[in-house]
């Protein structure tokens, strides 16, 4: 048995790129908000990111709970 590969079970936080319109496969293909969200690493997402409709939004990791 082979284990998963990572890269397409993981998500990213996407938006569109300036002056784009970006439809989201997995939501009915409705229009994504200026914001972007979050959408699987799959074939359709890499290819929108590789041709510049969408950017990768980095999102902060929390390190842990503060100390009280």
């Amino acid at each position: 048995m082979t284990t998963p590969n990572p890269d397409l079970c993981t998500r990213v936080h996407v938006k569109p790129a300036e002056g784009r319109a970006v439809r989201i496969p997995e939501r009915a293909n409705a229009l994504m908000a200026a914001e972007g969200c979050e959408v699987p690493r799959n074939v359709y997402w890499t290819r929108r990111l590789a041709e510049g409709d969408v950017l990768e939004v980095k999102t902060a990791t929390p390190k842990g709970k503060p100390a009280k």
